[in-house]
């Protein structure tokens, strides 16, 4: 079961891995927002310039924005080239590797956002993956010696009978 679980795993990161990378390829140089708008809070996320930000925050009461009634939005636009700049010059935000936390006020609008790189997402995705399929060939490259008569550490031919392998050691 465990086994099954941990290739269904892989393949599903494997998967999200590959739309990410899509994502941060696409996102050059369109940006793409997803957002919840309410009464008094907003939340939502944004594909920008190969990263990805998620925020939250609130507005007055009634205060609607550039939305009038409410409830979730997508938007595409060119975004600006220095926005990551911006954000930290602007707002006093820190960052570091293009990681970035910090909160935005505009108007009465005040946003708490945490921007993430997508290499960021690629590269921490595609951990278990590699670390799956490495475990898994080395199990089959193990099992196919064992099969073979061969030392399951260094290959070498044991059908002779030995109880030890005279090369590594290794108990048969």
């Amino acid at each position: 079961m465990l086994r099954w679980a941990g290739h269904a795993f892989a393949v599903f990161l494997t998967l999200v891995v590959i739309a990410v990378a899509v994502a941060w390829v696409t996102t050059r140089s369109v940006g793409r927002r997803w957002a919840w708008y309410g009464y008094e809070e907003q939340f939502g996320w944004t594909l920008s310039r190969g990263d990805m930000t998620a925020w939250w925050g609130a507005h007055e009461p009634g205060d609607w924005l550039w939305e009038h009634d409410g409830g979730w939005k997508y938007m595409e636009w060119r975004p600006a080239p220095d926005l990551y700049a911006g954000l930290v010059r602007d707002n006093g935000a820190t960052g570091v590797l293009g990681f970035l936390v910090g909160r935005q006020e505009s108007g009465r609008t005040r946003s708490t956002l945490i921007l993430v790189p997508l290499w960021a997402i690629c590269a921490a995705g595609a951990a278990w993956p590699v670390f799956w399929f490495v475990h898994v060939a080395r199990g089959r490259e193990a099992a196919r010696r064992r099969r073979t008569g061969r030392c399951v550490g260094c290959g070498y031919d044991l059908r002779a009978g030995h109880d030890r392998c005279p090369e590594c050691g290794r108990r048969t």
